[in-house]
């Protein structure tokens, strides 16, 4: 029994150990990404574009649990709005944490997870086959995969679809 806890214990360090050498990765690669979206209240970026080796990186803010409910109470919120009903909703709220609330919604009802590529007027094409394969980007003339996925097959063809009734 002993042995199978210094087992768990040495998988869960090593486990612990990916974690850490992941964020110091993805740390080192945000120092070379450029802003992309901007806040319009403090002018701050919120989400950042680079290169690692051959992917496009996409870096978007963190939301906290606390963001994350309250951003799925304001599904049906006017933007005109959404300054005040995320103030009531939030427990401490500040600028920052309207800042990454208002750059979801916006996100969540324009163009989705593709979003900040649309942003990036180096790109002029994107594309996407499957859920199984990242979203690829024309950059510069030349195809490059991104960081971003659709989760599954039916949400791809959701966002065919949503995209298809904001263009009819």
């Amino acid at each position: 029994e002993k042995v199978q806890t210094k087992e768990l214990y040495k998988l869960k360090l090593e486990k612990r150990k990916q974690d850490i050498m992941e964020r110091l990765k993805q740390a080192e690669v945000l120092k070379k990404t450029q802003p992309v979206i901007y806040s319009e209240l403090t002018k701050k970026p919120l989400v950042k574009t680079g290169f690692v080796n051959n992917l496009y990186l996409v870096a978007e803010p963190k939301l906290t649990v606390e963001d994350k409910e309250i951003l799925n109470k304001l599904d049906n919120a006017d933007n005109k709005i959404l300054r005040d009903k995320t103030k009531e909703l939030s427990k401490n709220f500040t600028e920052e944490q309207f800042d990454r609330i208002r750059y979801y919604f916006v996100r969540n009802n324009k163009y989705g997870i593709i979003s900040p590529l649309i942003e990036d007027e180096k790109i002029t094409e994107i594309t996407c086959n499957s859920s199984e394969q990242p979203v690829t980007v024309n950059y510069n003339n030349k195809e490059v995969p991104t960081n971003i996925k659709f989760n599954s097959d039916e949400e791809l063809n959701n966002f065919i679809k949503d995209l298809a009734k904001q263009n009819n």
